[in-house]
Formats: structure tokens, sequence, C-alpha cells
């Protein structure tokens, strides 16, 4: 609850892509690129909403890569309307080193307030 509306607007990955692949209704990824947004919005009702019957993707509704919008909170940061792949690939990239960087600062941060904290009460055994 305090994790995901975080991640939402920072980077939303499109579960879709691996469905239909694993199902046989996209033969692989490129069938999703590039992103498409109607009239270049970069919303959840111009990019990311469900076609209707008849509809084209890209002309009368969106088309999203490995990153999507959200119907809550928008489209997240590392969308971009004509997005390709490699930009999606890129975006994920980033935000996992990110990720690593930030857990490494919070572990390093409380292996020094244990370590402050233990020595305190160590001093006063000895």
């Amino acid at each position: 609850k305090i994790v995901s509306p975080l991640a939402g607007r920072v980077l939303k990955a499109n579960k879709n892509v691996i469905k239909e692949i694993a199902t046989g209704k996209v033969e692989n990824c490129e069938a999703y690129y590039p992103v498409l947004c109607v009239g270049g919005i970069e919303d959840y009702k111009s990019c990311a909403d469900k076609c209707g019957d008849g509809d084209v993707k890209g002309v009368d509704c969106g088309r999203v890569g490995l990153i999507t919008c959200d119907k809550k909170y928008g489209c997240p940061a590392f969308f971009q309307n004509g997005a390709t792949k490699q930009d999606d690939s890129i975006a994920g990239g980033v935000c996992m080193v990110l990720a690593l960087v930030f857990l490494l600062v919070c572990l390093l941060g409380l292996v020094n307030v244990l370590q402050r904290g233990l020595m305190g009460a160590l001093k006063g055994l000895v």
C-alpha cells in the first residue's frame, strides 16, 4: 500500500504482453511498437484503454508496449508516446539500477544504525 502507488508513478509493467505472446495472440514484442497515443495525449484513455470492435490500434485507440498507463495514476514517468522497444528496455534498466542503489543505501543505513545501537549496549557490559 505504500510502495505500489510510488512505483506506479515511475514505471508500470504491461502484463498483457507476456499473456498474449504465451497464448500465441502475438508473435513477438515488435507488435506493440511504436507506442501510440490518440492525439498525442499521454493519459490512460488515449494510450492504454481497450480497443472496441472495429477500432484500429493507434488510430481509434492507443497502443502501449512494455510500459503502460494506469487508470488510477495515469501514465508513469518513464512512459513516452512514440517509444520503441529499446526505449522501454532502457527505462526498465534505469529503474532497476536506481532501485538497487536505493536498496544499497537503505541497507548501509540500517547496518550503521544497528552498529551504533549495539556498540552503546556492549560498552555497558564490558
